[in-house]
C-alpha cells in the first residue's frame, strides 16, 4: 500500500514536473539543461561566465567613472562661461566684445569711420580754400573788396560747399514738406471718422 502510494506521488511529480518544463519552455528558457543538472563542464562555464560578468561590471564601473570625471569637467566649463557671459554681456549687447582670436579689419557700416572720413574731407576743403585765399591776399586783393564788388572773386572750393549744402536744405526741406502733407492727410482722415 505504501508502495502504490510513493508510485502514484511519483507519477503526480512527474506531472507537474512535464508542467512545469513545458511553462519554462514557453517563457523562452531551456529547460533540458537545467533537467541535466550540474556536471563538471557546467560550473566551470558558470565559473567563467561569472568571471566574464565580474570584468564587464569592472569595466562598466571604470566608464562611469570616466564619465562622471567628464561630466564635472563638462561642469565647470558651463560654469566658467556662464560667468564669462555675465561678464561680457553689457559688450556683446553693445557689439564691442570681441572674442581671442578675432581679428575685426572693419565693419561693413562704420559710423566712427564715416565721421573720420567726413571729418578729413572737410579739413581737405578748408585747406584749399586757405590756400586760394592766401594767394589772393598775396596778389594783393583784399578778400572783403573781392566778395563785395568782383565777379569770380570767391573761392571755387567754397563757393561748391555753399551750392551742396543748399542742395541737402533743400532736400530736407522737401523732405519735410512730404511729411507734413501726409501727416496732415492723416489728421484728416481722422478728425472725418470722428466725426462720423
Amino acid at each position: 500500500m505504501r508502495l502504490a502510494a510513493l508510485e502514484t506521488l511519483v507519477e503526480d511529480l512527474k506531472k507537474a514536473n512535464a508542467v512545469l518544463v513545458a511553462e519554462m519552455n514557453s517563457l523562452g528558457g531551456d529547460a533540458a539543461s537545467v533537467m541535466r543538472g550540474p556536471g563538471r563542464g557546467t560550473i566551470s562555464a558558470l565559473k567563467e561566465s561569472l568571471a566574464e560578468s565580474q570584468s564587464q561590471h569592472a569595466q562598466a564601473l571604470e566608464n562611469l567613472e570616466t564619465a562622471r570625471a567628464e561630466l564635472r569637467e563638462l561642469e565647470a566649463k558651463v560654469e566658467q562661461l556662464d560667468e564669462d557671459l555675465f561678464r561680457l554681456r553689457g559688450d556683446v549687447g553693445a557689439g564691442r566684445h570681441i572674442p581671442p582670436g578675432v581679428r575685426v579689419l572693419e565693419m561693413k557700416d562704420n559710423p566712427a569711420a564715416r565721421w573720420f572720413g567726413k571729418r578729413e574731407e572737410d579739413v581737405q576743403r578748408l585747406k584749399k580754400e586757405n590756400e586760394v585765399l592766401r594767394s589772393m591776399i598775396g596778389d594783393g586783393v583784399s578778400p572783403a573788396s573781392a566778395g563785395a564788388g568782383g565777379d569770380g572773386l570767391v573761392p571755387k572750393a567754397s563757393l561748391d560747399v555753399v551750392l551742396q549744402e543748399k542742395e541737402e536744405l533743400q532736400a530736407t526741406i522737401k523732405e519735410k514738406e512730404k511729411r507734413l502733407l501726409r501727416l496732415q492727410q492723416v489728421m484728416c482722415g481722422i478728425q472725418y471718422l470722428m466725426i462720423y
